[in-house]
């Protein structure tokens, strides 16, 4: 939790807001667990309130390796990923999580917003694909957005492979029944985690600059992705090959993507797109993720994602 108000609390300096992806299987087991993953839930489930209090949104997020998750000696173990994918499920069920999933974090939000609808959609892992699995979902669920495809990136992990390559160069498009292909009066509309086109020259550069301030980007949470377990995702093992030297825009201190605030607003322009989507994920906070956020104030507008649902 105190990485998340930490976020919070640069958002507020930044006058902006942000959206929060909020993993509705992680509460749902963690309520029915045992009364001590009951009331860690309860904690985590009040701080929602105070996003949606304080601006910013929540949305839905799905990761479904939840359901063979085992709590043991006061730890979750994650060892079997076999449903790591919501493809992994039949049809069926994968709906029935969207709408489970959408009306759990509704009523919490609601408890703020008596009027608060979940609009968007982030995969567990991006994996979208194939959405054909999920439009059911989408439609009784009543999302209208989906943001879980990195522009050009193909991505091998944990035994699947997603190819985004191939998908639009654009921030925001619509499409009906393939995630990857543009529809002008499509139903949903794919905001992009959007990319930059890197050189050996920003390489060289931010590869001395992380050297020259580990101090600010070095992970201060216990719960990274880039933590060893042998009962946790190996996220090392992960090969993110991007086409054509993209690079996805994120706050996060590690690589290529943890880039000095200064470049990153730079970059952001460079972008020329009407929406720029910036991804981090609370549990890799750094200093440097703060800091990135402060710094876009004053410089760029922060939106939800209600805003491209009628683009």
């Amino acid at each position: 939790m105190g990485p998340t108000n930490r976020i919070l609390d640069a958002l507020r300096y930044a006058q902006g807001k942000a959206t929060f992806f909020v993993d509705y299987l992680m509460l749902k087991y963690m309520l029915a667990e045992n009364e001590t993953t009951k009331a860690e839930a309860e904690l985590i489930i009040e701080q929602l309130k105070d996003i949606v209090r304080q601006g910013s949104r929540i949305e839905l997020h799905l990761h479904p390796h939840w359901v063979d998750a085992k709590y043991h000696d006061g730890k979750w173990e994650f060892s079997d990923f076999s449903h790591y994918c919501l493809n992994s499920f039949p049809q069926d069920e994968i709906t029935r999580m969207f709408v489970e999933g959408t009306y759990f974090l509704e009523s919490i939000a609601r408890e703020v917003e008596p009027d608060y609808k979940i609009v968007a959609f982030r995969a567990g892992g991006w994996a979208i694909l194939p959405f054909s699995k999920m439009k059911d979902g989408f439609v009784k669920a009543g999302i209208k957005v989906d943001s879980s495809v990195m522009q050009g990136v193909v991505i091998e992990s944990n035994g699947m492979r997603l190819d985004y390559s191939g998908s639009p160069h654009k921030g925001l498009y619509r499409f009906t029944d393939d995630v990857l292909k543009e529809e002008n009066n499509g139903l949903f509309v794919e905001s992009q985690i959007c990319s930059y086109r890197s050189n050996l020259f920003t390489y060289i550069y931010c590869s001395i600059w992380h050297h020259l301030h580990h101090d600010i980007t070095k992970v201060l949470t216990d719960g990274s992705h880039y933590r060893s377990s042998k009962n946790q995702i190996d996220t090392n093992r992960k090969i993110v090959r991007k086409s054509r030297r993209e690079q996805i825009h994120s706050l996060q201190a590690f690589g290529l993507t943890g880039l000095p605030p200064y470049i990153l607003r730079y970059q952001i322009k460079r972008c020329q797109q009407p929406v720029v989507v910036l991804i981090s994920h609370p549990k890799d906070l750094s200093q440097l993720l703060l800091e990135s956020i402060r710094g876009l104030k004053g410089h760029v507008g922060f939106e939800s994602y209600q805003l491209v649902v009628n683009i």
